[in-house]
């Protein structure tokens, strides 16, 4: 079939820092988390998504020296893209082999067999279409093809077979086959459905997605196989799938907040077929996993994770050290407080929403016992002044265990039992209380190092009283700015019912020897 009007192609490839090597390559000195070399902004969301769930990934440290072809056509409302990635292995500043992707693009579906064509035709003039961070392209500037070419191919005798087999179909290594003839089988196996192919490939990520899979050797092929034998199958599809995964891509792809959207997380939250597991697989699905393992920090991902530590609280950990292993920059952290204030909003609107992220804040603070390297982060996430979790902490949490340590008393001294704590049904922090009994108990209970961290979170939130607790339980004298925050004039004082007292400075040491030695000399009353 030919045409008189070009097809228009865009490209846009992996986004990498890349230096020049004295032997005339490139070298990767790091992901920048943004898409480079393009023809094309935006990228279409719904191929931004389909990356983004690993449609297109070869398994990490799987690209061949040979590249690799991945041919998908994607659903985008009523229209479509048909898209073919090549996947080059690449070479970083500490010596790893990362997988860096080239993707052509046209509008419409079916026209798979028209960029192979056209790829075909720039390979025969000598032009390189690999991943090359130095070919740059210009947005406006699509590639034109003249469509002059038949998208006919003759299936070998040999292939026929695989055509009865239902998909995923993994075809014989060393099968003479090209991405043109998988591209034909495709479509005679799908009867008009979007279709996707793999052509050399050594692993994928998601293999099931595949309606045929050529691997690059026999060991691949094995593996390959292997790894759909024991691949999970996808989660059941619950009520309402498709309308939470649209207020998850609507929430993370603009500045705006829609209620609406927040309305269909909440209502999601409730249903008793959707679990964390369930959660975690939605959110792998846009892209959290890639995310955090490449250091990828658009605007996009960094709402998307944002979203994902407020839904699934025992992610948040993740979400901190994700965000402090930027070093330098800080705009993500100011993404993130606007994408947490636009939500505020319509917090009183979503009970369950509310009670995730008070769940979170409850389960990250315990945290630092183990993990005192999440402590300036930590700082940030309940001291943002447009944050959900300060927020929550602050009219709740806080409350919360200012509240079971004035129980604290009562409960040990007096053993008084029916007490109304309100955290002792989260095992962390039931273990911490039962670990702080002693210091009701005994007046000179040995000192624990460990809870270092809280001391110095709670100095820095401002909370003098549960600061001055915590160093008291750390060193025998409580640092005296913190102290005199609470008692300023005295030397000691009650806190929670339990006696600590605060450094002296050298004046003060100094006054309390002359004290002493008049006292040795001049016996006071």
């Amino acid at each position: 079939m030919t045409s008189s009007t070009p097809l228009l192609i865009h490209e846009f490839s992996t986004g990498i820092q890349a230096e020049r090597t004295t032997d005339g390559g490139w070298r990767s000195r790091g992901f920048t988390g943004e898409y480079m070399n393009k023809t094309i902004d935006p990228i279409p969301t719904a191929i931004q998504d389909a990356i983004s769930n690993q449609e297109f990934a070869v398994a990490e440290g799987a690209s061949r020296d040979d590249p690799a072809t991945i041919g998908r056509e994607i659903i985008d409302g009523e229209d479509g893209w048909s898209v073919v990635a090549v996947v080059t292995r690449g070479r970083d500043d500490r010596g790893r082999d990362p997988s860096l992707y080239r993707y052509f693009l046209c509008e419409g579906l079916g026209n798979l067999p028209k960029i192979l064509n056209w790829l075909k035709l720039q390979r025969q003039a000598g032009k390189n279409s690999l991943f090359d961070p130095f070919e740059h392209q210009v947005v406006g500037q699509p590639h034109e093809y003249g469509n002059t070419e038949s998208d006919s191919v003759q299936i070998r005798s040999e292939l026929e077979g695989y055509l009865t087999q239902s998909p995923p179909v993994v075809i014989a290594w060393d099968i003479p086959c090209a991405p043109l003839i998988l591209d034909t089988m495709a479509r005679q196996m799908t009867a008009g459905q979007p279709v996707a192919w793999a052509y050399r490939v050594d692993a994928l990520e998601q293999p099931r997605s595949f309606h045929l899979i050529q691997p690059g050797s026999s060991k691949a092929e094995t593996l390959i196989k292997n790894a759909l034998a024991n691949a999970p199958r996808n989660y059941m599809a619950v009520s309402g799938e498709q309308a939470i995964k649209s207020a998850i891509s609507g929430l993370i792809s603009r500045d705006r907040v829609k209620v609406e959207q927040l309305q269909t997380i909440e209502n999601a939250l409730t249903n008793p077929q959707i679990d964390d597991n369930y959660w975690q697989a939605l959110f792998e699905g846009k892209g959290t996993k890639q995310a955090i393992s490449q250091g990828i920090y658009s605007p996009q991902m960094v709402r998307l994770l944002t979203l994902q530590a407020i839904v699934v609280p025992e992610t948040l950990p993740d979400f901190l050290a994700w965000l402090s292993r930027r070093d330098k920059q800080t705009d993500h952290c100011g993404i993130s407080e606007q994408f947490q204030g636009a939500i505020k909003k319509y917090l009183n609107q979503v009970p369950n929403l509310a009670d995730c992220i008070r769940l979170g804040v409850i389960l990250i603070i315990p945290k630092l016992i183990d993990h005192s390297d999440l402590l300036p982060s930590t700082i940030w996430l309940l001291n943002s002044h447009q944050g959900l979790w300060s927020y929550l902490y602050e009219y709740q949490v806080k409350k919360d265990i200012d509240h079971d340590l004035g129980l604290m008393a009562n409960y040990e001294r007096k053993k008084k039992a029916n007490l109304s704590f309100q955290l002792r049904e989260f095992q962390d922090w039931n273990n911490i209380l039962n670990d702080l009994r002693g210091y009701w108990a005994i007046p000179h209970y040995p000192k624990q190092q460990k809870y270092l961290p809280f001391a110095q979170l709670f100095e820095a939130l401002e909370d003098y009283q549960l600061a001055t607790f915590f160093y008291h339980v750390v060193v025998e004298q409580v640092p005296k700015q913190v102290f005199s925050q609470i008692y300023p004039r005295g030397y000691s004082c009650l806190v929670y019912g339990v006696r600590v007292k605060r450094e002296l400075d050298l004046h003060e040491h100094l006054a309390l020897f002359l004290i002493r030695l008049g006292e040795t000399i001049v016996p006071l009353p």
